[in-house]
Formats: C-alpha cells, sequence, structure tokens
C-alpha cells in the first residue's frame, strides 16, 4: 500500500523512483577471534571515532552515510565483520581496518 500511494504520488515509475535512490555496497568479511571482544571493540571504536556506537549485538560503527557491523560467531572460533557503504573502496577499509585487530 505505501508503494502504491508513493507511485501515485509521485506519477513516476517504479525504475525512475528506483534510480533516485541511494545506492549502497555491502561487505562481508570473517577474522579469527582472538583475544577478548571487549578490549578489541575498544581499539576499533578508538580507531574509527564513529559518532554512533552500538553495542546491543558485538558492535556496530555508524556515519551518516556508511557502517561497520562487527560481532562474533555463535557457531565458529570467528568474527563477523558486515560493512556498507556508498562504494565498494570505502566499505572494504572499514573491513579491513577491523579485520587488522583481530589478526594482531
Amino acid at each position: 500500500a505505501l508503494t502504491l500511494d508513493l507511485l501515485a504520488r509521485a506519477s513516476q515509475s517504479v525504475s525512475a523512483l528506483v534510480q533516485k535512490a541511494p545506492s549502497y555496497v555491502i561487505v562481508k568479511a570473517k577474522a579469527p577471534r582472538v583475544g577478548d571482544m571487549d578490549e578489541l571493540y575498544a581499539k576499533l571504536e578508538r580507531e574509527l571515532e564513529a559518532p554512533e556506537v552500538d553495542r546491543q549485538d558485538g558492535l556496530r560503527l555508524a556515519w551518516s552515510d556508511h557502517w561497520l557491523h562487527v560481532r562474533p560467531s555463535g557457531t565458529e572460533p570467528i568474527v563477523r565483520l558486515i560493512a556498507e557503504a556508498p562504494d565498494a573502496d570505502a566499505a572494504n577499509a572499514m573491513i579491513a581496518t577491523g579485520r587488522a585487530l583481530f589478526q594482531e
């Protein structure tokens, strides 16, 4: 219903509305789980200096147009890293920063 309402108000096709929406890239990666997670989260917070920090499910660092989520796997001895940004280079840079801490 919301989509139909938007189409009626905008008087545009679905493809025209989609083209106007911002495009983002999501990158997913894994790193070995080493050390104390709280200590590693604190290091990552200091390294990336995000304005929004959420520790409800791992560590989520957010900025106005990108974010990084880091959390230990519940089934494997690894840490999962997920980043979203307007381009692949920015998402990969956040992943690389996070991975570096888990490989020290």
